[in-house]
């Protein structure tokens, strides 16, 4: 926020303006004063206890905490984190091990690009914060304005180049430390453009990440990785994969002969169809005796009822005479 100035020579109107603008000031101020204050008690509920207690350790911890600076609150957290004191005491210990973890870092199995963009953004601003620069080489820089028509760069050219060339270097780094069985067909892609003397990287770790959210690898079931050093494999089929010839050494376990699984038995099916050729004369055979057994029954019936009636006609005659 900008103090409102006086111009020279001023009129009635800008005299009236100045008043305006400088209250509107003031009053900005005592708020923002106000804000700042309180937010020094929220920080100091977000540090866990071991922070907290290196922050009441440093000489000046009464004069701000007396104020409640929160802006210098904040400033002695930044060197807390960043180099693990308020000194360069720790600075070293920091440095070799933020550059561990950078080495260590790659994207989990199913961990998003974007997750993982932001935690090797936040790792790399750890390494700017503790002057742990990667790649900013001059010779790299010079060749980079060379190839813009800049023979004789500005030390301000000179620094944007450098910048440049570090960004992407890193984006380099960020496209090899990602998913690997998930990207490795692009990065093959890129290498074989290097081959033919191409430029194919984004430039930076922005453009990088867009570029692998937006990649469809349609070719995955063709590639096998070893999980430990992640080195790819490109499998191919042959002739014996095709056909018949990948069962050559199979033994069927129901007639023992080589070439087929039990499913495909040739002998299994024969047998099926005896099985069900049987039934079949079985349930005719059973379907006729029944048949013949109900048709004698029924024939019995009728020559008993036939018997009867030739009875009791004879006994009518009989009766008649």
């Amino acid at each position: 926020m900008e103090v409102p100035i006086m111009p020279e020579n001023p009129s009635e109107n800008d005299k009236y303006v100045w008043e305006y603008e400088m209250s509107d000031y003031l009053k900005s101020k005592k708020v923002l004063k106000e804000n700042l204050q309180s937010l020094y008690t929220v920080i100091m509920s977000l540090c866990d206890t071991e922070v907290k207690n290196q922050i009441r350790s440093l000489e000046r911890y009464r004069e701000f905490n007396k104020k409640l600076d929160s802006m210098m609150l904040l400033r002695e957290i930044k060197k807390i984190v960043y180099t693990g004191g308020s000194d360069n005491l720790h600075a070293k210990h920091k440095k070799a091990m933020t550059h561990i973890s950078f080495m260590d870092l790659r994207q989990e199995k199913h961990q998003d690009i974007q997750d993982f963009r932001d935690q090797y953004m936040s790792i790399r601003k750890v390494c700017d914060e503790l002057e742990l620069t990667f790649s900013r080489c001059e010779s790299d820089a010079r060749a980079l304005l060379k190839t813009e028509g800049i023979k004789e760069p500005t030390d301000e050219q000179l620094k944007d180049a450098l910048n440049c060339v570090e960004e992407e270097h890193h984006a380099i780094i960020f496209l090899y430390k990602s998913d690997r069985p998930k990207f490795g067909k692009y990065i093959t892609e890129k290498e074989n453009e290097i081959i033919q003397k191409k430029d194919p990287f984004p430039k930076t770790v922005e453009d990088m990440c867009r570029v692998l959210a937006g990649w469809k690898n349609d070719n995955k079931h063709n590639w096998a990785y070893d999980t430990n050093d992640r080195v790819a494999f490109a499998t191919t089929d042959t002739g014996i994969s095709k056909g018949k010839g990948k069962n050559k050494k199979v033994t069927c376990f129901k007639c023992k002969k080589q070439g087929h699984y039990a499913n495909e038995c040739d002998e299994e099916n024969k047998d099926d169809e005896d099985d069900c050729k049987k039934k079949r004369t079985t349930n005719k055979n059973g379907s006729n005796f029944m048949n013949r057994g109900k048709y004698e029954k029924k024939k019995a019936v009728i020559e008993e009822e036939n018997s009867e009636d030739s009875d009791e006609e004879a006994e009518s005659s009989d009766d008649d005479y």
